[in-house]
């Protein structure tokens, strides 16, 4: 019976694990807050955003800091949060002073790994 529940613990374990990966990375709401993409990582990341800008795309190479403009060269910003779709994961943090020349009340920038 214990060789069973082992098992079960396991599978159980590797499906919270998939959720976990798979749930889209997200900041809180804050005021016309911009979004930067910081890239940790060796490759480009492709970041799409679930609840803004629906079927839009931004690529960000390798090692880059990239403040996400749209295609008319605007920062984009939302008073509503941000939803990154995973993959990337990445961290969050709130930023009040940055991007303020671009016309934001701050920024969110989120940090890939």
């Amino acid at each position: 019976m214990s060789s069973f529940v082992g098992r079960v613990s396991a599978v159980c374990a590797a499906v919270a694990a998939t959720f976990l990966v798979c749930a889209p990375a997200q900041a809180g709401p804050d005021s016309n807050a911009c979004l930067v993409v910081v890239n940790q990582l060796p490759d480009t990341v492709v970041i799409h955003l679930d609840n803004a800008f629906p079927g839009s795309h931004w690529e960000v190479g390798p090692y880059a800091t990239t403040l996400l403009t749209t295609e008319e060269g605007r920062a984009i910003a939302s008073d509503a949060g941000w939803v990154v779709r995973s993959p990337p994961r990445g961290t969050w943090h709130y930023e009040s002073s940055l991007n303020t020349d671009w016309g934001c009340d701050g920024s969110w920038v989120f940090t890939t790994y």
